[in-house]
């Protein structure tokens, strides 16, 4: 099999950390080249390292989205520059799609040029979840034939989490995750308030580099001593004691193709209010979710009832572990390693 390089490998995110160790223990020979200025993707990029790997992509809006348009621009074409290298030289090129485009619209012309640049140059795509695969196709004009589908796999490996118990009359509602505009935490916070005024409580965790955005947060939260704004960075011991205090995540996205946090909620068998978008139901259903139509304030709170008057709530809990069981680093690892070999 051919050596793999993961690229540009982020070590603040457990998706690769977690899916390098899988197929480490399966016998691949993976190498972690991190984003660094193209540096460390340059210094891999020669013909005989080529000849012998495979290059796998991830996150291409990460190389222009902060960036000014100009230099936007010469880094994708650099990057392009360098995967036709690659497959000039005989060596295999895998793009997993996380996102179609990025969330906040920056650049969006030059990264729509570099994902069908790329999508095209590729060996082979993969996907998420078997609802990604046509919007993918249309997006980036592909044949559906060069879209694989490998699952996202689970986070917290076996840790245990406990069942949320019915007899808690204070349902505690967390959202977690980066604090960003096309979250719809506005919208959250505006519903819980007109649904529940002060009964029940609402946690709002993770980091938050919109400081505007945050103050708006807050300034909307004001006379509501339930709902609580926490900025700031998660570790995993953080997250794991967060998601284990409450009882449902609420992921009140606007738009999303693939969310980490859907997968963490699976993954510690909560019950989850989430929109109905992306490759949401690749990984949940109505035993296990409340669906919300995204920006309908309306949908939202009814959705927040639902879930704080359900009786089922321990149930769905003990569903949702059932299916995250599938999603286990293991057997992920194995479909990856199929697709690894089918590029040998």
């Amino acid at each position: 099999m051919r050596r793999v390089f993961q690229y540009p490998f982020n070590t603040l995110n457990p998706y690769q950390s977690l899916l390098v160790k899988a197929l480490v223990s399966k016998g691949v020979d993976v190498v972690a080249v991190p984003e660094s200025g193209f540096k460390a993707l340059l210094s891999i990029t020669y013909p005989k390292n080529i000849s012998s790997g495979i290059l796998h992509l991830h996150w291409l809006s990460e190389h222009i989205m902060n960036h000014a348009r100009i230099i936007a621009l010469i880094r994708a074409l650099l990057l392009i520059g360098i995967v036709i290298c690659w497959r000039v030289f005989g060596g295999r090129v895998i793009w997993t799609v996380h996102n179609i485009s990025n969330h906040e619209s920056k650049n969006i012309y030059i990264e729509r040029f570099l994902s069908i640049s790329i999508s095209w140059l590729a060996s082979l795509i993969t996907v998420f979840g078997k609802s990604g695969v046509l919007p993918a196709s249309r997006y980036f004009f592909l044949p559906p034939a060069k879209i694989k589908v490998v699952k996202h796999a689970k986070y917290f490996g076996e840790t245990q989490f406990r069942v949320p118990a019915l007899e808690n009359d204070n349902v505690n509602f967390l959202f977690f995750g980066l604090l960003r505009p096309y979250k719809g935490l506005d919208l959250l916070i505006e519903s819980f308030k007109e649904q529940f005024g002060h009964e029940h409580t609402l946690t709002i965790a993770g980091a938050a580099k919109d400081t505007v955005y945050l103050e708006k947060l807050s300034e909307l939260k004001l006379g509501y001593e339930n709902i609580s704004i926490q900025p700031g960075w998660l570790n995993s011991e953080e997250l794991i004691a967060q998601i284990d205090s409450c009882d449902v995540v609420v992921l009140p996205f606007l738009e999303i193709f693939m969310s980490g946090s859907l997968i963490a909620a699976v993954s510690a068998g909560r019950p989850v209010i989430v929109g109905d978008v992306g490759l949401v139901r690749d990984y949940v259903d109505d035993s296990v979710a409340f669906f919300f139509v995204p920006g309908d304030k309306q949908s939202l709170a009814s959705a927040l009832s639902r879930a704080a008057r359900d009786p089922d709530r321990t149930i769905r809990s003990i569903r949702m572990r059932k299916r995250s069981d599938e999603l286990s680093q293991d057997v992920i690892a194995d479909d990856w390693r199929l697709i690894y070999e089918s590029q040998s």
